[in-house]
């Protein structure tokens, strides 16, 4: 986590016990703090469905480059676990997000999008179902604004199919949320 301009690893927490224990990164120092009282980030490391974008603002650049690192990291992952061949590679490079379509899902409170989609057929192995949507979660949920992707497929081959996979962009602020 980030606390006061230093990065900082928690020792201790408990979600019914509102004081955690942190320890300084890049020495010993340790401090407790009042989580729900304090003003920190928690430090997310980017992983193969998350990748954190946060500290860079929220302007129309950052979100636009948040919704194209979504569709890079769905396209990664197709990449990686729905064997792809090397005739299908091109299409699959050559989806931008200008192609989704809106699903008019609108912010609640700004009448703003919050939710694109669009499908890729993988030759007549699957038919990719890929969604970018934004959130501006509630005060109760343990995540933080974000640019969300779905990805989920269908098969002509049993067994083939795969669920819902989620990953997420971290940001500062979303200009519309899905959530009121």
């Amino acid at each position: 986590m980030t606390f006061e301009g230093k990065t900082w690893t928690v020792t201790k927490s408990s979600e019914e016990n509102p004081n955690i224990s942190i320890k300084e990164t890049s020495g010993n120092k340790t401090r407790h703090i009042v989580w729900r009282e304090s003003d920190f980030t928690i430090v997310r490391p980017n992983t193969e469905n998350d990748f954190d974008m946060r500290g860079r603002g929220s302007g129309t650049d950052v979100i636009t480059a948040a919704k194209d690192k979504a569709l890079d990291l769905m396209k990664a992952y197709i990449r990686a676990h729905g064997e792809v061949k090397s005739t299908q590679q091109r299409g699959l490079g050559e989806i931008t997000v200008a192609s989704f379509n809106s699903d008019n899902v609108l912010d609640p409170n700004n009448g703003q999008e919050a939710q694109w989609s669009r499908d890729w057929a993988q030759g007549t192995t699957r038919t990719w179902h890929l969604v970018i949507d934004m959130d501006r979660p509630l005060e109760t949920s343990s995540q933080d604004p974000h640019v969300g992707w779905t990805l989920s497929a269908i098969s002509t081959k049993r067994g083939n199919e795969v669920r819902n996979v989620f990953g997420h962009v971290w940001v500062d602020d979303v200009p519309a949320s899905r959530q009121g």
